[in-house]
């Protein structure tokens, strides 16, 4: 008898059973397969948190540093510092973190002023800003418009606002006087009334405060000061009703070169003559919209232009003697929280008040300040962008695995049912392999031939 042997069928790789496995997937598990892909590929492409630090615009000698968060929706503000300000110190009192600009949405940047005075070491320096009180020796109007223009395009920010301190407020005071809203979208000035040019009745200089719009209205403005600042108004409550604000003479003679004015236009008159008439043409009374028990708020034009006066004592210790009532500290403990935080919620809902109450005056050590940043970078870049990245990843290894998994299940049983038909295949062969009488005796009697 011819011995037969059943031809072995060879079967498919583990890779051609993956792909037949995915053409008959169900459609829901890949749905979440292609879900998991998609979250992976949109989590590398989620820009992280960071900072940078001593960044340029080409053709001026001011440096900044920029907290960008992971999303921008509501814009970026520009901080200017005060006088004699240095941009990390200043950084360091605001409490200006990635976390801040997280909470709010917003770049923050902060340029480094600049002085006419050169000298070895500091403090001979006065860093300040070109405002009409000061003269830092640089055309910063300059500078803000081609730093606004870099920032706007570099990082796709939809507004932009301008806040400052001291001769950094007095600095934004020019600014929209002078260039309304080509820059900027809105305005905080902070214990930073505008320079006595703009004044109606000024006795010296005068500048024209026009705040030209191309939409009809110039952008929101808020100022801040404080009734007891002794740098500012000596003090304010003092002068609450003259139209001019003197300098205190103690801080003209710490760098007299340096001052070109020794006068300022009461925030309130500001308020009443130039911000609220030129922002809706209401000409608002000089009394207090509401008052609390450590603000009284003057607003015009539903809330757009405002002001927000601090009351109390400024010997509570939190500035040096020289600066009662004007430093950041003083400002931050009476509106009970972070000046970023004040100014940035005014500046996305038009509420004047805290967002977030709590630890404004917390300082960290200066010389640690680059470590720090190095650190809020790494924390908030593994938690918004490495953390949502491994999940796409593990989500997309799981389903994978369970494709290759089902694959290989598939195999091993096609390799047991090949193992069954070898065993029968084999049985039949030794039966046919028999001499003819084993097969005969075997077969029985009577069925010989």
């Amino acid at each position: 008898m011819q011995k037969k042997r059943r031809k072995k069928k060879v079967h498919g790789s583990q890779e051609s059973n993956t792909k037949h496995f995915l053409t008959k997937m169900r459609p829901g598990c890949l749905l979440w397969l292609l879900v998991g892909l998609a979250y992976a590929h949109l989590a590398i492409a989620l820009e992280a948190p960071y900072v940078l630090t001593d960044q340029a615009i080409s053709g001026f000698p001011h440096l900044y540093d920029v907290f960008h968060p992971s999303s921008t929706t509501n814009g970026g503000m520009i901080f200017l510092h005060g006088g004699g300000g240095i941009k990390e110190k200043v950084e360091n009192s605001l409490g200006a973190s990635l976390e801040l600009a997280e909470r709010h949405s917003m770049l923050l940047a902060f340029p480094q002023g600049q002085s006419k005075q050169t000298c070895r070491s500091p403090p001979c320096k006065a860093y300040t800003w070109s405002n009409y009180v000061m003269d830092s020796g640089q055309d910063d109007v300059s500078f803000l418009r081609a730093l606004v223009s870099h920032l706007r395009g570099s990082f796709s920010l939809p507004r932009m606002y301008l806040t400052g301190h001291s001769n950094g407020g007095m600095m934004a005071n020019r600014m929209w006087c002078e260039t309304g809203d080509s820059l900027f979208d809105g305005f905080v000035s902070i214990s930073g009334p505008p320079s006595s040019w703009f004044a109606k009745n000024s006795g010296t200089e005068h500048k024209a405060c026009e705040a030209a719009s191309q939409f009809g209205s110039p952008p929101p403005f808020l100022s801040i000061f404080a009734y007891t600042d002794s740098v500012v108004g000596h003090t304010p409550e003092q002068h609450i009703d003259n139209e001019l604000w003197p300098l205190s003479k103690i801080t003209r003679l710490l760098s007299p070169y340096a001052f070109v004015n020794d006068a300022l236009l009461n925030d309130i008159f500001a308020f009443v003559q130039l911000r609220a008439p030129l922002r809706c043409g209401e000409s608002p009374p000089r009394t207090p919209s509401t008052e609390t028990d450590h603000l009284r708020v003057f607003s015009a034009c539903n809330g757009t232009a405002a002001v927000a006066a601090i009351k109390g004592a400024n010997t509570d210790g939190t500035c040096h003697k020289i600066s009662a009532g004007h430093c950041i500290a003083f400002l931050q403990k009476h509106l009970g929280c972070g000046l970023l935080d004040f100014a940035g919620t005014w500046l996305t809902t038009g509420e004047v008040r805290c967002r977030t109450p709590k630890d404004p005056n917390t300082k960290t050590n200066p010389k640690s300040s680059k470590k720090k940043k190095v650190n809020e970078k790494n924390k908030f870049g593994l938690l918004v962008g490495v953390a949502p990245l491994l999940v796409g990843v593990a989500a997309a290894a799981a389903l994978l695995a369970m494709v290759g998994g089902a694959a290989v299940l598939r195999k091993r049983r096609m390799d047991a049912v090949e193992e069954n038909m070898d065993a029968v295949e084999d049985q039949f062969l030794q039966y046919t392999e028999l001499p003819d009488s084993a097969v005969a005796t075997e077969a029985g009697p009577g069925n010989g031939e």
